[in-house]
């Protein structure tokens, strides 16, 4: 059927037990059935409307090239490959299915509540897609490509393969990105995670500029989590989770206030600065956070069943901060405020390079190896403790010790 004007087949019916082609300006199937035995090849010039309980079915697979396609409460599916590429696509609460490959090209697509879905491969290439609350899935491997993703409010992207999405900016605020194979997320400007899941069960791959993953957003791998960007937003009960590794690496802040960073293996953070004020970063591997600037970890944890590494230009481990390693630990930074009921603590040996450190007020400094402390000052007044079980090298430095009203400075071994 060519170079036929405008088609209207709402609530009839057009089919053929072989391979067919409509070529025609404009299509309207409204509640119609459009369906071929074959390959179904669709040429429509202006608009497509497949809406209202619409079908389009080619057995063998489906071609659509359309300037609109409106598969709004409709449904577009092959037990072949589908191949669609429009200008704008329209799949609210529609259903767009292959039991084969299925690659969509679109400017502009809509697909909430909407289900997209392949049994084969998918790609998708779409300048600005909003699925919030529908699904784009695949039983192999995934990619999407688009300036912008929403993928808001129970919206979810996953493969049982591998997943990979680059796009400018997404918004998966309660959405779920996920795949047992390894995720990919490529990300230009943004990633708003709040609330949502992003999960990578073979791995989780995060490149971008700023994440915001507050209000009990989670990134979560099996296999290891690495994160590069600038900034990192994980308060109020985020989460970065881990089986094997994190890795996470920010020219700028990182923020984990009443936030979580868990791995069951070694842990890394490299940032400009980073504030854990009631938060959490803990491993069971090695512990290693690097701060170009402040460190703060005022009432938070840092603990590992390993050894730790931190450095700072200065950390605040004040109003009951907890930096704990069961195995050596080796801290660097400037001033050290462990004041208020900080408590640094080692299962092994604890080297300490500071400046002025403030161990007041019941601060707590302990290591059952020795403790090797190169300061420039030390304050203990009103219960401080720098204890060790075996021995303590303290150099000032020059610097001023203070260690009245109940300080103590104690070991069973050679104290220098």
């Amino acid at each position: 059927l060519r170079q036929l004007g405008m088609v209207d087949n709402s609530g009839g019916e057009i089919s053929s037990d072989r391979a067919f082609t409509l070529t025609t300006s404009a299509l309207t199937n409204q509640g119609g059935r459009l369906r071929s035995g074959g390959v179904l090849t669709l040429r429509i010039a202006q608009a497509l409307d497949n809406s209202l309980e619409g079908v389009l079915s080619g057995t063998g697979g489906l071609d659509i090239r359309a300037l609109a396609l409106d598969n709004r409460s409709g449904s577009i599916g092959s037990k072949g490959a589908v191949d669609i590429d429009v200008s704008r696509l329209e799949n609210d609460d529609g259903d767009l299915l292959s039991e084969g490959r299925l690659k969509l090209t679109a400017e502009r697509a809509n697909s909430v509540r909407g289900r997209i879905a392949a049994r084969g491969d998918l790609h998708a290439s779409v300048t600005a897609f909003n699925q919030a609350g529908g699904e784009l899935s695949s039983e192999g491997a995934l990619m999407l490509e688009a300036d912008s993703l929403d993928n808001r409010s129970g919206g979810l992207v996953s493969a049982d393969g591998n997943l990979t999405v680059s796009a400018r900016r997404i918004d998966n605020r309660a959405g779920e990105i996920a795949s047992p194979g390894q995720v990919t997320l490529d990300v230009a400007e943004q990633l708003d995670n709040r609330g949502g899941k992003a999960i990578g069960d073979s791995g989780l791959r995060l490149v971008a500029p700023r994440v915001l993953n507050q209000d009990g957003g989670v990134l979560a791998s099996r296999d290891g989590l690495r994160l590069n960007g600038a900034e990192l937003f994980n308060g109020n009960g985020g989460l970065l989770s881990s089986q094997q590794s994190i890795d996470v690496i920010l020219d700028g802040v990182l923020g984990n206030q009443a936030g979580s960073l868990s791995s069951q293996g070694r842990l890394s953070v490299k940032s400009g600065r980073l504030d854990n004020q009631g938060g959490a970063v803990s491993s069971a591997g090695t512990l290693s956070l690097s701060s170009q600037g402040a460190l703060n970890n005022q009432g938070g944890r840092v603990v590992t069943d390993a050894g730790a590494v931190l450095r700072s230009a200065s950390l605040d481990n004040s109003q009951g901060g907890i930096v704990s390693a069961k195995g050596a630990a080796e801290i660097r930074t400037g001033s050290l405020n462990n004041s208020q009921k900080g408590g640094i603590g080692s299962g092994a040996g604890l080297a300490l390079v500071a400046d002025l450190v403030d161990n007041s007020q019941n601060g707590r400094i302990t290591a059952k190896g020795a403790i090797d402390a190169n300061l420039k000052g030390l304050d203990q007044q009103g219960s401080g403790r720098l204890v060790s079980d075996t021995a303590i090298a303290l150099d000032l430095r020059g610097g001023e010790l203070v260690n009245r009203a109940q300080g103590l400075i104690a070991t069973p071994g050679a104290l220098l």
